[in-house]
């Protein structure tokens, strides 16, 4: 097998997948990222056969590669990482499931997981027996929460300032769960995490770019060729061309007649319609980076600290314009200031933060999309035109949008040209479409399991039914614009 970097940019995976470049290795494996925003884990044969050996990992989960190595690939959401270099994530939903990993593998294994890979397809860390870094579990944790920084979760000063996203009644559930005792912190060597490794396996600089975390900028791309498309959303996909795209491609013609940059767009619906990954679609599309505000990123016990770090964001945003900032859960921050509860004069001040530095964001190129399922407890001065031009509902997909995405998404992946698409279309109608790609998830890993070598219309429909359960009763939710 060769030493140096495994699979090049552009290389076509078993599973189509394509590569885009590599993200970090180590001495048996190797992480790169994807063109489709996924991530792909390429291990050796030796790696791979002591996994199944010591009953880690089952015979026929990763598939055969070049020069003798095995692959794994997840896509955009589903996290693969190195315990020591990361990607490292921002949400505690995410790190719950890690400390659960965590904990399944050390009850497995005798090896030590800090320099393991955690797949959470699989719900395990999975060591790679290089003998390197503490074992303790407390240190792991706290190092994948802080991004790589040697900080024990017990540390409460530490986590708190390196981690404040993360809140207490999580991280002590997770203190818990392996009987650690918090302690106040100040024993701990800070140290700097390694810099990314570039293409051809060299360090590069300080900080991973971070394909998880909230409140920070990824690394910038170019813009993709071709049109933007967003399969399955027509009406949303015509409203960016239309009213974004094409302001930005010509706003010299459009700054002549006195119109700017694209205001600020609020998309409202409910939880999974697919409002975020609307935006991040076109985040993607454009190569700009994403900044996001929400609850991890600036909630705070102090007063007048979640105004700071609202404005701090929106700096963050303009300073590496032109970006694209993301409001989720709007509902939470900028509810009607007449029906505020607990400490009024605090959620006004919050309030009045985004009422001024909201109109700053199109007048630096920060092109901002607010997201909310409950429209109607948004402080009407929020949504007047000149702070959000726009106001969009995002329904949940009907079968005809399903059938789009499915279509989109199956050129992708090995399958069968007589597959019953609108069968598939009419299961995963009226759900989020995080269902459709878990249906389309869950039929490969029956494919493979099953030894098969293309998805065909028994393996997708049986993906379905698992994902949405045939009994359960369809809502219908309609789709619009206004533009």
């Amino acid at each position: 097998m060769q030493s140096g970097q495994w699979l090049r940019p552009e290389e076509v995976l078993p599973d189509l997948n394509e590569i885009e470049a590599l993200y970090v290795k180590g001495a048996q494996w190797q992480l790169y990222t994807l063109v489709s925003g996924g991530s792909a884990l390429a291990v050796s044969g030796e790696l791979y056969e002591k996994w199944i050996r010591k009953n880690l990992v089952e015979e026929g989960l990763l598939l055969p590669g070049p020069e003798g190595i095995f692959i794994l690939t997840a896509p955009l959401g589903e996290c693969i990482s190195s315990v020591e270099y990361g990607p490292f994530s921002k949400n505690s939903l995410e790190v719950k499931a890690f400390a659960r990993a965590l904990k399944r593998s050390a009850m497995r294994t005798d090896a030590s997981l800090a320099d393991g890979i955690y797949v959470s397809r699989f719900g395990s860390v999975l060591p790679a027996w290089c003998d390197r870094g503490d074992g303790n579990a407390d240190r792991i944790l706290g190092s994948w929460i802080c991004e790589g920084m040697q900080v024990c979760l017990s540390d409460t000063t530490r986590i708190r300032k390196y981690a404040p996203w993360l809140p207490d009644k999580d991280r002590s559930l997770i203190l818990e769960l392996f009987g650690i005792q918090e302690n106040a912190g100040g024993g701990d060597t800070i140290l700097q995490m390694p810099a990314p490794m570039d293409q051809e396996g060299e360090r590069e600089r300080p900080g991973f770019p971070d394909h998880h975390a909230a409140g920070k900028a990824r690394e910038r791309k170019e813009r993709k060729e071709g049109e933007f498309s967003l399969p399955g959303r027509p009406a949303l996909e015509r409203f960016f061309r239309e009213e974004i795209l094409d302001v930005i491609d010509r706003e010299e013609e459009y700054r002549r007649f006195g119109a700017g940059f694209p205001g600020a767009t609020l998309l409202y619906g409910p939880s999974g319609s697919g409002k975020t990954f609307a935006a991040e679609k076109l985040a993607d599309y454009l190569g700009w980076p994403v900044f996001r505000i929400n609850s991890g990123t600036i909630g705070s016990k102090y007063v007048h600290e979640t105004s700071r770090r609202i404005s701090e964001i929106f700096d963050k945003a303009i300073r590496e314009a032109p970006s694209i900032l993301i409001i989720d859960e709007m509902e939470a921050f900028l509810s009607d200031r007449e029906n505020a509860r607990g400490s009024a004069e605090i959620h006004m001040e919050e309030v009045g933060e985004f009422l001024r530095r909201i109109p700053d964001a199109a007048a630096n190129h920060v092109l901002l999309f607010g997201m909310t399922n409950m429209p109607e407890s948004i402080d009407s001065a929020v949504l007047r035109k000149g702070r959000f031009d726009h106001i969009l509902e995002v329904g949940m997909p009907s079968a005809s949008e399903v059938l789009a995405v499915l279509k989109s998404a199956l050129k992708d992946l090995p399958a069968k040209e007589d597959l019953n698409l609108s069968l598939a279309a009419d299961l995963l109608a009226d759900h989020p479409l995080s269902d459709v790609a878990f249906a389309l998830n869950e039929a490969g890993r029956l494919c493979v399991r099953r030894r098969k070598k293309a998805i065909d219309t028994d393996m997708l429909i049986e993906a379905c039914k698992k994902t949405v359960p045939v009994s359960k009763e369809k809502r219908r939710v309609g789709f619009s614009f206004d533009g």
